[in-house]
């Protein structure tokens, strides 16, 4: 990466990021220590962290409850399917005469499931049938 006077800029992510569309509520607390809660999307997203643009002013180090919902979902019915917290590393300007601001996270602790994913429901049930297939067909081979 080169930066605008030619001189190279080492990366600083540790891991590749993922476009992603899901939508996010994240609530914390402000630039001024009251209580938030705001709807947003994913811009990108990585093994370790996240970054999403805020309207509300938030402050570098802050934490924030991050609840992940499907892309799918109306902003009238979130059911959010993930939890986890994330530390504010960098906010940055969006745009010129945009209010919000773009925030960079690195997730702090373990993700909580909410919702179970029907997804995972059914790799579940795969490999259950599989298991007891291959234990089925077990006693034919035994001496």
């Amino acid at each position: 990466m080169r930066a605008d006077n030619g001189k190279r800029i080492s990366e600083r992510r540790s891991s590749d990021r993922l476009m992603d569309d899901s939508i996010l509520l994240v609530s914390g607390y402000n630039a001024v220590g009251l209580p938030f809660s705001e709807i947003t999307k994913i811009s990108d997203v990585s093994l370790s962290g996240i970054s999403f643009q805020l309207r509300t002013a938030i402050e570098i180090d802050a934490i924030l409850d991050v609840s992940i919902c499907s892309a799918k979902q109306k902003d009238t019915s979130l059911s959010p399917m993930f939890q986890v917290k994330a530390r504010v590393l960098r906010v940055s300007k969006a745009k010129a005469n945009d209010e919000s601001s773009l925030i960079a996270a690195h997730f702090q602790g373990e993700f909580l499931e909410l919702l179970p994913c029907s997804e995972h429901e059914d790799v579940a049930q795969k490999l259950k049938k599989a298991i007891e297939s291959d234990e089925l067909g077990r006693d034919e081979y035994e001496l």
